[in-house]
C-alpha cells in the first residue's frame, strides 16, 4: 500500500470520526439529562449540576470543534492535528462519565446497578461512532470502565466482585470486537482506494489507447492516400508508354516503307 493510499485512508477514517461526532453530542446530551433527572434527590444537586454543566461545556467544546473544522480552508485540515484534538475532547467526557460513576455509587443497590448499566451503555454506543480510531474510544471508555470495576471490588462483596470480573470480561470482548470491526473498516477501505487507483489507470490506458488508434487510423489514411497517388502515376505512366511504344513502333513501320 503506497502513502498516497495510506493517506487517503486516514483522512477517510477522520471524515468518519467527525460525522459521527454530531449525533454522538447529541446522544451525550440527552443521556446526560436523562441521567441527572434519574440522580435528582440521590446525591449531592450542586455536586450533580456541576457535572452535567461540565459535560454540557465538553459537548459545546467538541461541537465547536466540528464547526472549526468545517469552515476550516482545505490547505489548513491538517488530519493529525484534527485527530489529537477530537481525541482530547472525548477523553474528557469519558473522564466525566468516570465522575458520575463515583458520584452516584452510593449503598441504594438500585443506583449501584444504574451506574453498572451506564458504563456498559457507554461502550456499546461508542463503538459506532468511535470504530474509525480505536485509541479514542479506549480513553472514552476505560476511564469509567475502571472506575465502576474498582468501585465494585473496593465494596468486598462476593456478589459485586463477580460482576467486576464480568464487566472486566465484557470490556476485553468489547475492546476485541471494536479491533475486528476496525481491521474490517481498513480493509474495506484499501480496497475502495486501491480500486479507485486501479479504476484511474485503466482510464489513462483507456485514452492513450484511443489516441494511439485515432494516430494508427490516420496513418493508415495517409498510406492509402500515397498508395492511391502511386498507383494513379504509375497508371499515367503505363498510359505513357504505351503511347510513346505506339508511336515508335509507327515510326519504324513508316521508316521501314520509305526504304522500300
Amino acid at each position: 500500500m503506497n502513502r498516497e493510499i495510506q493517506q487517503k485512508i486516514l483522512l477517510e477514517r477522520t471524515d468518519l470520526l467527525y460525522k459521527n461526532a454530531q449525533h454522538s453530542n447529541v446522544t451525550v446530551l440527552i443521556a446526560c439529562t436523562l441521567l441527572t433527572l434519574i440522580l435528582w434527590g440521590r446525591v449531592s444537586t450542586e455536586l450533580l449540576l456541576a457535572w452535567y454543566f461540565g459535560m454540557a461545556i465538553g459537548v459545546i467544546l467538541r461541537t465547536g470543534l466540528i464547526v472549526w473544522r468545517h469552515r476550516a480552508p482545505h490547505t489548513q485540515r491538517d488530519i493529525k492535528f484534527w485527530v489529537r484534538r477530537y481525541v482530547i475532547a472525548t477523553t474528557l467526557l469519558g473522564v466525566g462519565w468516570s465522575l458520575v460513576a463515583i458520584l452516584g455509587f452510593s449503598d441504594d443497590i438500585w443506583t449501584r446497578m444504574l451506574m453498572v448499566l451506564l458504563v456498559v451503555a457507554i461502550m456499546s454506543a461508542s463503538v459506532p461512532v468511535l470504530v474509525s480510531f480505536p485509541c479514542a474510544l479506549q480513553l472514552y471508555a476505560l476511564p469509567p470502565m475502571v472506575t465502576i470495576i474498582a468501585l465494585l471490588i473496593l465494596q468486598g462483596d462476593h456478589n459485586e466482585i463477580l460482576l467486576a470480573v464480568a464487566l472486566f470480561i465484557y470490556a476485553i470482548l468489547m475492546f476485541r470486537t471494536i479491533y475486528n470491526l476496525h481491521n474490517m473498516l481498513l480493509e474495506s477501505l484499501q480496497m475502495r482506494f486501491q480500486n479507485q487507483e486501479l479504476a484511474e489507470k485503466l482510464n489513462v490506458e483507456k485514452v492513450n489507447a484511443e489516441t494511439l488508434n485515432k494516430t494508427l487510423q490516420g496513418e493508415i489514411v495517409k498510406r492509402r492516400l500515397v498508395q492511391k497517388e502511386l498507383e494513379s502515376h504509375q497508371h499515367d505512366l503505363e498510359i505513357q508508354v504505351s503511347e510513346r511504344t505506339a508511336e515508335l513502333t509507327q515510326s519504324k513501320e513508316a521508316a521501314e516503307a520509305g526504304s522500300r
